[in-house]
């Protein structure tokens, strides 16, 4: 072959990759950005940021005091040393290292806020950043980081099941732990799993390079070592993001919400039949809840998944008619009255909601001649609890809960307390007048995802002992959000719009089967309040790799072997 045919071919070569790289699906391909402008965070406006952030917790969080008390949270101090912290890092010129510069600040700052170990309060960028991901999931159970679920294009090279020892030769558990530093959570197992997957998915603490090499042990035993490239996917393009990851080499690919194989929390279990779902009216692709019959051991169980209470309305997915959330649950129960099946509630996988759809639900499951403890509400005193409750209508027309509340924030402003006293949020729940009283055996299963309105129906099932409680804890979450238009209680952003917090401005505890509905002592709320203290269940179980590879059996059979136990 000639010198000439030889560069032609190398040509023709060049040419047919060219072709084929231009043919490759759209959504993996963008346009590199012309990222060279963004606005830079100079060290008086870190500082500013971070003076900012102190203020607005000691202003505006409810729980503050409760952190302080129970954690030993040195607030000046922490936030003093941030400060010093940041000195060490002077203004830069240079584009990437400014780049850098700025999402070294977002994590340090996440750092600090995650102190407070709270799942609610989350300061994030105002505008947010790309994800990075490689393409897997991962889940921590019987003490092995183990693959559970994967894009299909790495079906190739990983296996459902194998098992993940390092990353870039660094043990697997060191990095969870390093993760976990900048992971607010209430409880220390939320943060755990979700510092695992972080390990595989994360907008925070980038990786420095594009490609990183796993240690894995296939289910055949199989010890190798394999190399993944991370991608970024984003919503919203971010310039210094975008520097940052285009000069490290770093390529696009969408990051699915379901992966295409494996396991997720919202996959009906495995042998549920007649599965009913039921999706929120407003966000049609939020899965609300999931109805449906299992049968283990010739007995048969109605099982509810509660996924969300976050929409009051209702409906099978992308049709059907709009339903109040109770509906489609009300004839649930009472087909399972009809029929005398016990039932199964999963609440393993909720992030919460609206406050009144947990009562809803005690309501629902009560039994027939009983009636149950509502939660308990308090606030702390602050310029804008006062100003947002001076929204209230007028006492004698407010409802009984806004009279509760109107009056002990009076009795507080009064004495110069910082703390309302706590009041019962309704009168004690009774059975809906649907249902009319259900009286089979309930199980619930919990999770460190059983979160804000979720962690008070958890609540309401530990005071009332309605339920036997299957998991390890809820989440622990002892806050909420009190919002009255025109005032916004609970969302902040700093005064350079770098930041967004959602603040919590609520307190919640639990109720007391015998205790009075109301307690004037403003020491109450902080006494009773649950934050930091996660319902525990009644039998311990954790997630299992049967669980995640064989769609929750191992939390199934549980739930049965208690049911059909004397």
């Amino acid at each position: 072959m000639t010198r000439s045919m030889t560069f032609a071919v190398l040509i023709s070569s060049l040419l047919l990759t060219l072709l084929t790289l231009s043919l490759l699906d759209k959504r993996n391909q963008v346009r590199p950005i012309d990222n060279e402008i963004f606005f830079y965070y100079k060290l008086d406006q870190r500082l500013d940021s971070l003076a900012t952030i102190q203020k607005a917790i000691e202003t505006k969080y409810a729980l503050i005091d409760i952190k302080q008390e129970r954690l030993g949270l040195d607030i000046e101090g922490l936030f003093r040393k941030a400060r010093d912290r940041e000195r060490d890092y002077p203004n830069t010129e240079k584009s990437f290292y400014r780049a850098v510069s700025n999402l070294w600040f977002l994590d340090r700052v996440r750092q600090v806020v995650a102190s407070f170990q709270d799942t609610h309060l989350q300061v994030l960028p105002l505008l947010e950043l790309p994800t990075v991901h490689l393409g897997f999931q991962i889940h921590h159970v019987d003490q092995k980081y183990i693959i559970t679920g994967m894009d299909s294009d790495l079906e190739e090279v990983l296996e459902i099941g194998d098992q993940i020892f390092a990353l870039d030769g660094e043990p697997i558990d060191l990095i969870t732990r390093d993760l976990q530093q900048y992971i607010s959570s209430s409880s220390p197992s939320y943060r755990e799993q979700l510092a695992v997957q972080a390990l595989t998915k994360r907008s925070f603490r980038y990786p420095k390079s594009p490609r990183t090499r796993l240690t894995i042990r296939s289910r055949n035993g199989e010890i190798k070592d394999l190399t993944l490239a991370w991608h970024y996917d984003y919503e919203v393009i971010r310039m210094d993001a975008m520097h940052y990851l285009q000069n490290r080499g770093f390529s696009y690919k969408e990051s699915p919400a379901l992966f295409d194989t494996g396991f997720s929390p919202y996959r009906s279990p495995m042998g549920l039949v007649d599965a009913d779902d039921w999706y929120g009216v407003e966000d049609k692709g939020r899965l609300m809840f999931r109805t449906g019959f299992m049968e283990l051991n010739k007995q048969t169980a109605g099982v509810i998944q509660v996924y969300s209470f976050f929409e009051h309305q209702v409906s099978r997915y992308q049709s059907g008619k709009a339903k109040d959330w109770d509906e489609p649950i009300s004839k649930f129960l009472k087909q399972l009255k009809a029929k005398n099946f016990p039932l199964i509630l999963d609440l393993r996988h909720n992030p919460g909601g609206h406050v009144d759809l947990p009562i809803q639900l005690m309501s629902l499951i009560a039994r027939s001649g009983e009636s149950y403890p509502s939660y308990m509400e308090g606030f702390r005193v602050t310029p804008n609890i006062i100003q947002t409750w001076e929204r209230a209508s007028p006492l004698s027309a407010a409802s009984r809960d806004e009279k509760r509340a109107i009056r002990q924030l009076r009795r507080a402003v009064a004495n110069g307390q910082g703390y309302t006293g706590t009041w019962e949020k309704t009168d004690p729940i009774k059975a809906d007048q649907d249902v009319k009283g259900f009286d089979q055996p309930i199980v619930a299963l919990i999770s460190p995802q059983c979160i804000s309105a979720c962690d008070i129906f958890a609540l309401l099932l530990e005071s009332s002992k309605r339920a036997t409680l299957i998991g390890s804890t809820a989440n622990g979450t002892g806050a909420g959000f009190f919002d009255w238009a025109p005032f916004s209680g609970s969302t902040w952003v700093d005064m350079h719009e770098i930041f967004q917090m959602e603040i919590p401005n609520m307190l919640f505890s639990h109720g007391l089967p015998e205790g009075p509905a109301e307690y004037s002592s403003s020491t109450s709320v902080i006494r009773f309040n649950r934050e930091n203290r996660p319902v525990s269940s009644d039998i311990f179980y954790q997630t299992r790799r049967e669980d995640v590879l064989s769609g929750h059996r191992g939390w199934y059979g549980k739930a049965f072997q208690v049911l059909l136990s004397p």
